[in-house]
């Protein structure tokens, strides 16, 4: 009760910082993030890797997740002239499912590349019309696709937030994907906009199976980022 009324004497006195602090304090932090790095190719596998662990640290998943049986099933199947769409579960954690859609391609030779589609924040999720027509597209040129269903809650159970546990779903897709005969286990690509596109970010870093990577309308410029209302002025 103390703390709580101590939080509340402090919001009645005011900002803890007035805007001139805090247009410094983020001018400071613009300036120590931006500093400019030669390239050294040499050195890069080195740096890789701490890249990659400090990605799967951020995502709360270092150490990874133990990789338990994935227990597929198909709920539902529809056949159209040239591709099969069909509704995927698999199992990430113990009691945690995920969920996607699967287009295979029809009337060709298999097996064929994959490429993970995860979806942004979209009102209807992986069934919006854009989303189902890059993954139709795609099926119709000899790719199959896979749309994973993303989790934008924070899931308590798993102590993940949203985008860790949405890149350990997608980790697992490729497992999945893996388990396919339709599917070529060497040619896996990602594709995603928005936050598609930060799912497709991600695992360009922490999985080595994505051999191609297509991040759409996520990249922004970091000043635009801590500074939205300059342009306005």
């Amino acid at each position: 009760m103390k703390a709580i009324l101590a939080l509340l004497l402090l919001a009645q006195e005011g900002p803890i910082l007035s805007r001139d602090e805090k247009s410094r304090m983020l001018e400071a932090y613009f300036e120590r993030m931006t500093v400019r790095r030669a390239p050294v190719p040499e050195t890069w596998e080195k740096r890789r890797a701490e890249v990659r662990q400090a990605a799967l640290r951020s995502l709360g998943l270092d150490p990874l997740p133990e990789r338990g049986p994935l227990d597929p099933h198909v709920a539902a199947t529809k056949e159209y002239d040239d591709y099969r769409l069909e509704r995927v579960w698999y199992r990430t954690f113990p009691s945690v499912w995920a969920s996607g859609w699967l287009y295979v391609p029809k009337g060709r030779k298999g097996p064929f590349p994959a490429i993970l589609c995860p979806h942004g924040h979209w009102a209807n999720g992986a069934r919006e019309g854009v989303v189902q027509a890059r993954c139709i597209g795609l099926a119709k040129k000899g790719y199959v696709a896979f749309a994973i269903d993303s989790v934008h809650e924070t899931h308590w159970a798993t102590g993940l937030c949203p985008v860790g546990l949405m890149t350990w779903n997608n980790m697992r897709a490729l497992d999945y994907l893996e388990s396919r005969p339709e599917v070529d286990k060497t040619r896996f690509g990602c594709t995603g906009a928005s936050g598609g596109g930060q799912q497709t970010m991600y695992m360009m870093a922490v999985d080595d199976r994505i051999q191609a990577a297509v991040p759409v309308v996520m990249i922004t410029y970091f000043r635009r980022i801590l500074f939205p209302t300059e342009e306005a002025h």
